[in-house]
């Protein structure tokens, strides 16, 4: 094994980088101690591999049945990729090809302890080397696996020009030994991208893959999860989830437009990229009022649509300020949950006027909403739509989520055939009342019109989403529901 030192994470890299030009290396892994190379899986006790596995069962069959996400059935190791990345233990490891990648890993905050003669490193990896080690080898050692791949929409993975070594070895390194640059923990601050090597932002894939990571949270009996998700309410064991006191038969057809033509363009997943960010700031003056903020921000989205085509590949960074700003209001704020939004919407076939106008929702909201809590929110939909009512989304896999929506705007969305389906001796009371029908039937396909409904979605129900939603699954089109509900 070689070993060379250096004096901080900085040169670590500028080393790496001089090796991989001459040849030397091809593949770096950056750790914040100098262990052992080892999986995630390997790391685990007896007890935690057999959790691990029905864990891996659980994504392996969520992936089979989740429209989108074909591509991983058809590739395993694209699913094993997504898993790896998303913390499931297995026997892939993680390297890069990119040196300032691996040292940023191998990084460390200035606040982190480290005993004194403790040191990070970055193993180094000569591919072609190991492979002709190998050769030599007894044929009941099963040989290491280098996989490079690309998984559509895997931002994580793409930005951090990820690639893995397949390794279920429990002491590889007794085997074979990787060279390593070792270095006193210091924190990387220079050439690491603008999107940085964990994206904050979410891809198509990241946003479907949130939705299993929640139900695994929720499996596990998480009590602050389930003091927050509420289940959907519905009707069980009737046709359509419809209740016979209030729809004739107990039964209400789908509407017809939800029919696969239709709704196949919100399904489709689009492979979109990490790109260069476009920058885009709303300049506030201190009396702007929110709704003033939503209209200006809403106008300045549209002409930018109008003028730019392009815009829609691109990742943008949305930030207000104030010229003179507000005591206790910092002069210049990025809406991160902004982004969000644009990253959910820009894929689907929504006009630039519904994404538009969900930005500019989505800023307003943000400034109503100045004491996050559930009650706070609730008052800010109120003030931003009018009198609004608490929905609840569910998906085929489980996963479920809650929003705002205002009432007459979700009335509206109604089929307008729906009185013919009514039981009579009810239909005054419940055709004009959105409370009434969502209760009578929690199945969105038979009980709205979806291109309406959709329009709620970016208008509406999704900037509530992301914005209390940070790190959980958001439905961005009623296309991937099964269930539109009440709390």
């Amino acid at each position: 094994m070689a070993t060379i030192e250096a004096q901080d994470v900085e040169e670590a890299v500028a080393v790496c980088a001089t090796l991989q030009k001459a040849g030397r290396y091809d593949w770096f892994r950056g750790q914040t101690r100098d262990w052992p190379l080892r999986s995630s899986f390997i790391r685990l006790d007896s007890e935690q591999r057999e959790e691990g596995l029905r864990q891996t069962a659980r994504f392996d069959y969520w992936v089979k049945r989740t429209y989108g996400l074909e591509p991983l059935v058809l590739n395993p190791d694209m699913a094993v990729a997504a898993a790896q990345h998303y913390g499931l233990p297995t026997n892939f490891i993680d390297f890069t090809t990119d040196p300032i990648a691996a040292g940023f890993f191998a990084s460390t905050e200035p606040d982190q302890v480290h005993d004194n003669d403790e040191h990070s490193c970055i193993l180094c990896l000569n591919t072609v080397d190991l492979e002709n080690f190998w050769k030599s080898m007894p044929q009941k050692f099963r040989k290491p696996e280098f996989i490079t791949l690309t998984v559509p929409n895997l931002w994580r993975l793409e930005a951090q020009s990820g690639v893995f070594l397949f390794c279920p070895y429990t002491d590889f390194e007794h085997i074979y030994t990787l060279d390593r640059i070792i270095f006193p923990p210091t924190k990387l601050t220079g050439g690491i991208p603008e999107h940085g090597y964990s994206p904050e932002r979410k891809s198509p894939l990241e946003l479907q893959l949130d939705q299993f990571f929640m139900n695994e949270t929720l499996m596990e009996g998480n009590a602050a999860a389930s003091s927050i998700f509420k289940k959907v309410y519905f009707v069980p064991g009737l046709p359509g989830r419809c209740n016979p006191l209030i729809f004739a038969g107990g039964d209400l057809p789908i509407h017809e437009s939800w029919n696969s033509d239709s709704i196949e363009p919100w399904l489709e997943e689009r492979t979109t990229h990490l790109s260069e960010l476009v920058a885009i700031n709303l300049s506030l003056e201190v009396s702007d009022s929110p709704d003033e903020a939503r209209n200006a921000f809403r106008s300045k989205m549209e002409t930018m649509l109008n003028e730019d085509p392009t815009l829609r590949s691109k990742l943008v960074k949305f930030t207000y300020s104030f010229a003179a700003p507000p005591q206790g209001v910092s002069s210049e704020r990025n809406i991160t949950s902004a982004a969000r939004l644009w990253e959910g919407l820009r894929r689907l076939p929504f006009t630039d006027e519904e994404i538009a106008t969900g930005l500019g929702n989505c800023l307003a909201l943000q400034l109503w909403w100045s004491k996050p809590g559930l009650e706070e929110i609730e008052a800010a939909a109120n003030t931003c739509f009018g009198d609004s009512l608490e929905v609840a989304l569910g998906a085929p896999d489980g996963s479920h989520a809650t929003a705002y929506v205002e009432e007459d705007a979700l009335l509206g969305c109604v089929r307008s055939d729906i009185s013919t389906f009514l039981v009579p001796e009810t239909e005054e009371e419940v055709e004009g009342s959105i409370i009434g029908l969502v209760l009578g039937c929690s199945d969105p396909t038979r009980l709205f019109d979806f291109r309406p409904l959709a329009s709620l979605f970016a208008t509406q129900i999704c900037p509530v989403q992301v914005i209390t939603r940070r790190d959980m699954a958001v439905y961005y089109s009623p296309a991937c529901l099964d269930s539109f509900g009440l709390p």
